[in-house]
């Protein structure tokens, strides 16, 4: 379907059901932004965990008994 075939079946609607397309179309562009920002970041730290060594020194410690001191 085309942007203008959309837009003429838009017009057709009554004013409650615009506003509900609208916000869904909002909801998924919203989405697709995030996700997209969000597979950005992923990728940004991956190359910076595997290519910079001090910010991985603290996984040594993973698996050892936590003791907390008072």
């Amino acid at each position: 379907m085309k942007t203008s075939e959309m837009q003429n079946g838009a017009r057709t609607l009554p004013s409650n059901k615009k506003i509900l397309t609208a916000k869904k179309i909002t909801g998924l562009t919203r989405k697709a932004e995030q996700r997209s920002r969000l597979k950005y970041a992923a990728g940004t730290a991956l190359f910076d965990y595997t290519n910079d060594k001090t910010l991985t020194d603290l996984t040594l410690l993973d698996g050892e008994d936590f003791v907390e001191t008072r």
